[in-house]
């Protein structure tokens, strides 16, 4: 929700898509990656948790658990106006995946994965047909 509070009146804004760096991966960092890359790291940092994100690279703290997180998966779609866009993760226990998560912004649904438990859309189970 923080995220969401900071991001959004950016939505559709050439502000949005203000390059300010380079990842480590060779991407080109918008500005909106970053705020949102930021208060991820708020979070995820007091954790001692190792952290895998497309702006940063990764931070290894020698935790046997791993959050790969994307604050802005679709950040071509948010800043050009289209509203298909959200924030995802995953959480690995050694190189186990333990869970995982999708919110979009937009309809704000929450899609969660669990091994060995199934998939979630807004707490309720899915399937697929």
């Amino acid at each position: 929700k923080d995220i969401e509070r900071e991001i959004m009146p950016l939505f559709g804004t050439k502000k949005a898509g203000e390059f300010i760096g380079v990842s480590p991966s060779g991407d080109k960092t918008k500005f909106v990656d970053k705020i949102a890359e930021d208060i991820v790291l708020e979070y995820l940092k007091p954790l001692g948790v190792n952290i895998i994100s497309e702006e940063i690279g990764s931070i290894d703290t020698g935790s046997e658990y791993s959050v790969i997180v994307d604050p802005i998966d679709g950040s071509f779609n948010f800043i050009h106006g289209i509203p298909i866009f959200g924030f995802s993760f995953a959480v690995f226990k050694k190189k186990k995946p333990v869970y995982s998560m999708l919110y979009e912004f937009m309809p704000k649904n929450v899609y969660e994965g669990i091994p060995g438990e199934g998939a979630y859309l807004n707490g309720d189970r899915i399937r697929v047909k």
